[in-house]
Protein backbone atom coordinates (compact mmCIF):
# COMPACT_ATOMS: atom_id res chain seq x y z
CA UNK A 1 0.00 0.00 0.00
CA UNK A 2 0.97 3.44 -0.33
CA UNK A 3 -0.41 6.18 1.61
CA UNK A 4 -0.85 9.85 3.05
CA UNK A 5 -0.34 9.61 6.60
CA UNK A 6 -1.59 12.59 8.75
CA UNK A 7 -0.31 12.87 11.75
CA UNK A 8 0.49 15.01 15.17
CA UNK A 9 3.57 15.69 16.79
CA UNK A 10 5.89 14.27 14.29
CA UNK A 11 8.61 12.48 15.70
CA UNK A 12 6.44 10.72 17.85
CA UNK A 13 4.45 9.74 14.78
CA UNK A 14 7.20 8.72 12.75
CA UNK A 15 8.84 6.43 15.44
CA UNK A 16 5.61 4.89 15.81
CA UNK A 17 5.13 4.35 12.46
CA UNK A 18 8.50 3.10 11.72
CA UNK A 19 8.16 0.18 14.35
CA UNK A 20 5.06 -1.06 12.93
CA UNK A 21 4.22 -0.80 9.78
CA UNK A 22 8.00 -0.85 8.60
CA UNK A 23 7.75 1.54 5.66
CA UNK A 24 9.45 2.64 2.81
CA UNK A 25 9.50 6.74 3.67
CA UNK A 26 8.88 8.52 0.06
CA UNK A 27 8.26 12.09 1.42
CA UNK A 28 7.83 13.76 4.81
CA UNK A 29 6.69 17.19 5.40
CA UNK A 30 5.41 18.74 8.40
CA UNK A 31 2.41 16.93 9.37
CA UNK A 32 2.04 14.61 6.35
CA UNK A 33 3.40 11.16 5.75
CA UNK A 34 3.88 9.59 2.36
CA UNK A 35 4.88 6.16 2.41
CA UNK A 36 5.06 2.27 1.19
CA UNK A 37 3.95 -0.52 3.46
CA UNK A 38 2.43 -4.19 3.42
CA UNK A 39 1.82 -4.00 7.22
CA UNK A 40 -1.59 -2.63 6.59
CA UNK A 41 -3.78 -4.19 9.20
CA UNK A 42 -1.68 -2.53 11.85
CA UNK A 43 -2.79 0.53 10.26
CA UNK A 44 -5.90 0.71 12.54
CA UNK A 45 -3.39 0.48 16.09
CA UNK A 46 -1.36 3.83 15.32
CA UNK A 47 -2.15 6.56 17.77
CA UNK A 48 -0.76 9.49 16.57
CA UNK A 49 -1.49 8.88 12.97
CA UNK A 50 -4.82 11.45 12.63
CA UNK A 51 -5.99 10.03 9.44
CA UNK A 52 -4.57 7.39 6.59
CA UNK A 53 -5.15 7.71 2.92
CA UNK A 54 -4.61 4.88 0.27
CA UNK A 55 -3.27 6.23 -2.64
CA UNK A 56 -5.01 4.03 -5.35
CA UNK A 57 -7.42 3.97 -8.11
CA UNK A 58 -11.02 4.78 -7.42
CA UNK A 59 -13.30 1.79 -8.79
CA UNK A 60 -17.15 1.45 -8.22
CA UNK A 61 -17.33 5.01 -6.54
CA UNK A 62 -20.92 5.44 -5.17
CA UNK A 63 -21.87 8.02 -2.55
CA UNK A 64 -19.24 9.89 -1.75
CA UNK A 65 -17.83 13.20 -0.08
CA UNK A 66 -13.90 14.99 -0.45
CA UNK A 67 -12.34 16.22 2.26
CA UNK A 68 -9.05 18.26 2.59
CA UNK A 69 -5.70 16.24 3.51
CA UNK A 70 -3.21 19.55 3.77
CA UNK A 71 -4.56 23.00 4.52
CA UNK A 72 -3.76 24.41 0.93
CA UNK A 73 -6.26 22.93 -0.94
CA UNK A 74 -9.25 25.52 -1.89
CA UNK A 75 -12.28 25.18 -3.03
CA UNK A 76 -11.35 25.63 -6.74
CA UNK A 77 -9.75 22.38 -6.21
CA UNK A 78 -12.11 20.16 -4.45
CA UNK A 79 -14.70 21.57 -6.85
CA UNK A 80 -11.90 20.64 -9.98
CA UNK A 81 -11.78 16.83 -7.82
CA UNK A 82 -15.65 16.69 -8.09
CA UNK A 83 -15.79 17.33 -11.89
CA UNK A 84 -13.40 14.81 -12.63
CA UNK A 85 -14.91 12.23 -10.21
CA UNK A 86 -18.20 12.90 -11.61
CA UNK A 87 -16.42 12.21 -15.31
CA UNK A 88 -15.21 9.21 -14.21
CA UNK A 89 -17.85 7.74 -11.91
CA UNK A 90 -20.87 9.48 -13.85
CA UNK A 91 -23.43 7.22 -11.41
CA UNK A 92 -21.70 8.52 -8.21
CA UNK A 93 -23.16 11.00 -6.25
CA UNK A 94 -22.13 13.12 -3.60
CA UNK A 95 -23.20 12.15 0.47
CA UNK A 96 -22.07 14.77 2.76
CA UNK A 97 -23.43 12.74 5.75
CA UNK A 98 -23.09 9.00 4.86
CA UNK A 99 -21.06 8.52 2.18
CA UNK A 100 -19.16 4.79 1.21
CA UNK A 101 -15.99 6.54 0.44
CA UNK A 102 -13.80 9.40 1.66
CA UNK A 103 -11.94 11.19 -1.06
CA UNK A 104 -8.48 13.44 0.33
CA UNK A 105 -6.76 15.03 -1.30
CA UNK A 106 -3.83 17.58 -1.64
CA UNK A 107 -2.26 19.96 -4.34
CA UNK A 108 -0.92 16.89 -6.03
CA UNK A 109 -2.80 13.32 -4.88
CA UNK A 110 -6.19 11.79 -4.64
CA UNK A 111 -6.53 9.23 -2.03
CA UNK A 112 -9.31 7.03 -0.38
CA UNK A 113 -9.48 7.46 3.18
CA UNK A 114 -8.66 3.88 4.96
CA UNK A 115 -8.07 5.15 8.80
CA UNK A 116 -8.99 7.94 11.28
CA UNK A 117 -8.40 7.52 14.87
CA UNK A 118 -10.74 6.75 17.31
CA UNK A 119 -11.60 9.74 20.31
CA UNK A 120 -9.51 8.30 22.60
CA UNK A 121 -10.56 10.59 25.57
CA UNK A 122 -13.26 8.23 26.85
CA UNK A 123 -10.80 5.50 27.88
CA UNK A 124 -8.89 8.32 29.93
CA UNK A 125 -7.54 6.72 33.64
CA UNK A 126 -10.58 9.32 34.90
CA UNK A 127 -12.85 8.29 32.71
CA UNK A 128 -13.09 4.76 32.87
CA UNK A 129 -15.51 2.98 35.38
CA UNK A 130 -13.45 2.19 38.28
CA UNK A 131 -11.30 6.05 37.50
CA UNK A 132 -8.35 7.32 38.99
CA UNK A 133 -6.77 10.80 38.73
CA UNK A 134 -3.37 9.45 37.96
CA UNK A 135 -2.84 7.15 34.96
CA UNK A 136 -1.01 7.03 31.32
CA UNK A 137 -3.32 7.88 29.04
CA UNK A 138 -4.26 5.76 26.26
CA UNK A 139 -2.46 7.57 23.53
CA UNK A 140 0.38 6.73 24.98
CA UNK A 141 -0.19 3.23 26.05
CA UNK A 142 -0.70 2.67 22.02
CA UNK A 143 2.06 4.26 21.11
CA UNK A 144 4.49 2.44 23.74
CA UNK A 145 2.38 -1.37 22.44
CA UNK A 146 3.28 0.09 18.86
CA UNK A 147 6.88 0.64 19.37
CA UNK A 148 7.13 -2.64 21.26
CA UNK A 149 5.43 -4.14 18.19
CA UNK A 150 4.78 -7.57 20.01
CA UNK A 151 3.95 -10.57 17.89
CA UNK A 152 0.67 -11.52 19.66
CA UNK A 153 0.97 -10.62 23.68
CA UNK A 154 2.26 -8.08 26.04
CA UNK A 155 3.05 -8.16 30.05
CA UNK A 156 2.63 -5.12 32.09
CA UNK A 157 4.26 -6.10 36.03
CA UNK A 158 3.08 -2.77 37.09
CA UNK A 159 -0.68 -2.73 35.50
CA UNK A 160 -1.91 -0.30 37.88
CA UNK A 161 -5.90 0.20 37.04
CA UNK A 162 -5.16 -1.35 33.36
CA UNK A 163 -4.16 1.61 30.91
CA UNK A 164 -2.16 -0.26 29.03
CA UNK A 165 -3.64 -3.58 29.59
CA UNK A 166 -7.19 -1.83 28.13
CA UNK A 167 -5.43 -0.71 24.93
CA UNK A 168 -3.23 -3.43 23.79
CA UNK A 169 -6.78 -5.86 24.45
CA UNK A 170 -8.69 -3.51 22.42
CA UNK A 171 -5.74 -3.80 19.88
CA UNK A 172 -6.31 -7.92 19.68
CA UNK A 173 -3.14 -8.39 21.20
CA UNK A 174 -3.14 -11.48 24.47
CA UNK A 175 -2.41 -9.50 27.58
CA UNK A 176 -0.75 -10.26 30.85
CA UNK A 177 -0.17 -8.24 34.29
CA UNK A 178 0.49 -7.78 37.78
CA UNK A 179 -0.69 -5.22 40.43
CA UNK A 180 0.65 -4.83 43.69
CA UNK A 181 -1.46 -3.10 45.72
CA UNK A 182 -5.12 -4.32 46.34
CA UNK A 183 -7.42 -1.81 45.74
CA UNK A 184 -6.35 -0.69 42.59
CA UNK A 185 -6.11 -3.91 41.06
CA UNK A 186 -9.26 -4.64 41.71
CA UNK A 187 -10.09 -1.21 39.77
CA UNK A 188 -7.93 -2.81 37.26
CA UNK A 189 -10.21 -6.01 36.86
CA UNK A 190 -13.30 -4.16 36.95
CA UNK A 191 -12.07 -1.69 33.99
CA UNK A 192 -10.67 -5.13 32.02
CA UNK A 193 -14.22 -6.44 32.21
CA UNK A 194 -15.97 -3.30 31.33
CA UNK A 195 -13.68 -3.36 27.84
CA UNK A 196 -14.60 -7.10 27.92
CA UNK A 197 -10.79 -7.56 27.76
CA UNK A 198 -9.79 -10.88 28.91
CA UNK A 199 -6.59 -11.38 30.94
CA UNK A 200 -4.28 -13.39 32.96
CA UNK A 201 -3.92 -10.73 35.24
CA UNK A 202 -3.14 -11.00 39.17
CA UNK A 203 -2.97 -8.70 42.68
CA UNK A 204 0.39 -10.40 42.62
CA UNK A 205 4.11 -8.46 43.05
CA UNK A 206 5.60 -8.49 40.03
CA UNK A 207 8.78 -9.55 41.14
CA UNK A 208 7.02 -12.68 43.11
CA UNK A 209 4.65 -13.61 40.51
CA UNK A 210 4.49 -16.79 38.06
CA UNK A 211 3.73 -14.41 35.76
CA UNK A 212 6.11 -14.14 33.13
CA UNK A 213 6.66 -11.68 29.41
CA UNK A 214 9.05 -11.95 26.73
CA UNK A 215 7.37 -8.46 25.72
CA UNK A 216 7.16 -6.11 28.54
CA UNK A 217 5.48 -2.67 27.87
CA UNK A 218 5.18 -0.43 31.53
CA UNK A 219 4.52 2.76 33.16
CA UNK A 220 6.73 2.11 36.34
CA UNK A 221 5.05 3.50 40.36
CA UNK A 222 6.18 7.15 40.86
CA UNK A 223 4.92 10.06 42.07
CA UNK A 224 3.68 10.49 45.59
CA UNK A 225 0.29 8.38 44.83
CA UNK A 226 2.19 5.38 44.58
CA UNK A 227 2.11 2.80 47.53
CA UNK A 228 5.10 1.34 45.91
CA UNK A 229 8.50 2.91 47.19
CA UNK A 230 10.79 1.16 45.30
CA UNK A 231 12.70 3.10 43.24
CA UNK A 232 11.94 2.70 39.72
CA UNK A 233 16.28 1.66 38.77
CA UNK A 234 15.78 -1.31 41.21
CA UNK A 235 12.05 -2.38 39.64
CA UNK A 236 13.08 -2.81 36.55
CA UNK A 237 16.38 -4.28 37.08
CA UNK A 238 14.60 -6.74 38.96
CA UNK A 239 12.14 -7.62 36.22
CA UNK A 240 14.73 -7.61 33.71
CA UNK A 241 16.37 -10.59 35.62
CA UNK A 242 12.98 -12.46 36.39
CA UNK A 243 11.56 -12.15 33.16
CA UNK A 244 14.41 -12.32 30.27
CA UNK A 245 12.54 -10.11 27.96
CA UNK A 246 13.52 -9.91 24.05
CA UNK A 247 12.31 -6.28 24.21
CA UNK A 248 10.88 -3.49 27.04
CA UNK A 249 8.76 -0.06 26.46
CA UNK A 250 9.12 2.26 29.17
CA UNK A 251 8.00 5.53 30.24
CA UNK A 252 9.78 7.17 33.29
CA UNK A 253 10.44 10.47 34.97
CA UNK A 254 13.05 12.52 33.11
CA UNK A 255 16.40 11.78 34.58
CA UNK A 256 15.71 8.33 36.10
CA UNK A 257 18.81 5.96 35.84
CA UNK A 258 18.19 2.72 35.09
CA UNK A 259 21.10 -0.30 35.61
CA UNK A 260 20.73 -2.42 32.68
CA UNK A 261 21.97 -5.30 31.86
CA UNK A 262 25.26 -5.59 28.96
CA UNK A 263 22.78 -7.08 26.29
CA UNK A 264 20.83 -4.22 26.64
CA UNK A 265 20.68 -1.78 23.46
CA UNK A 266 18.64 1.19 23.94
CA UNK A 267 17.28 1.46 19.85
CA UNK A 268 14.55 4.52 20.94
CA UNK A 269 15.15 7.67 23.54
CA UNK A 270 12.89 10.61 23.57
CA UNK A 271 11.17 13.14 25.79
CA UNK A 272 7.29 13.79 26.80
CA UNK A 273 6.15 16.81 28.04
CA UNK A 274 3.22 16.48 30.61
CA UNK A 275 2.89 19.13 32.92
CA UNK A 276 5.85 21.70 34.04
CA UNK A 277 6.50 19.03 36.87
CA UNK A 278 6.82 15.94 34.76
CA UNK A 279 8.89 15.47 31.35
CA UNK A 280 8.11 12.09 30.49
CA UNK A 281 11.40 9.75 29.04
CA UNK A 282 10.44 6.80 26.81
CA UNK A 283 12.75 4.26 26.26
CA UNK A 284 12.74 0.96 23.81
CA UNK A 285 14.84 -1.68 24.94
CA UNK A 286 16.04 -5.31 22.90
CA UNK A 287 17.85 -7.46 24.55
CA UNK A 288 20.83 -9.55 22.73
CA UNK A 289 20.71 -13.13 22.90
Amino acid sequence: MKGIFLVENSKLAELEIKHLLKPKIIKQEKNIIILETNKTKKIQRLAFTKKAYEIKNITNLETYKIEKITKNVTTKDIEATAKKLKKEHPESKVDLSHPKTIVGITKELQAIKVYEREKLISRRADKRPAGQKAGINPKLARLMINLLNPKDEIYDPFAGTGGILIEAGLMGLKTKGTEIDKKTADKALENLDFYNIKSNFENEDALKTSIKGEYIVTDPPYGRSTSNKTPIKVLIKKVIEKNSPKKLVLTMPKGTELELPKNAVILEREFIYVHKSLTRELLLISFED
